[in-house]
């Protein structure tokens, strides 16, 4: 009999900059994780809405809509899954009114990348499978 298989976490990101999308791809998939990514806020709900992740990071600003709103949208079909913002946008007005707004966490790019890992896996390592 094969010994069960730990089941990956999947991450979502949703970020304007496909950059952005393709070095956090980079560091997560090496570190053991399932990644998707959305660069709009509708595609990033359509995702989030239709599979299922473990944690979400999302930008500040998209072409269609903000941060704060998607993360209303999330939570008014998801209220436990960790998000956190994952951003260059450093106002302190916007990273209280993010924290304000049912986040795990606001972190300011650029971000080390032991520091990213760390932060998430705080928080997927605790949630179930």
């Amino acid at each position: 009999m094969k010994p069960m298989q730990k089941m990956k976490k999947r991450i979502l990101l949703i970020d304007r900059d496909p950059d952005t999308c393709e070095m956090l791809h980079i560091i997560l998939t090496y570190a053991g994780y399932e990644f998707a990514s959305a660069n709009t806020m509708a595609d990033g709900l359509a995702l989030a809405k239709t599979d299922s992740f473990d944690l979400i990071l999302l930008d500040f600003y998209f072409p269609d809509g903000t941060g704060l709103e998607l993360t209303k949208f999330i939570r008014s079909f998801d209220g436990k899954i960790p998000i956190f913002f994952y951003t260059a946008e450093s106002q302190e007005k916007h990273i209280q009114e993010a924290l304000q707004s049912e986040v795990q966490g606001y972190l300011i790019k650029p971000v080390e990348t032991d520091y990213i890992l760390q932060t998430l896996s705080l928080y997927l390592d605790s949630r179930q499978t």
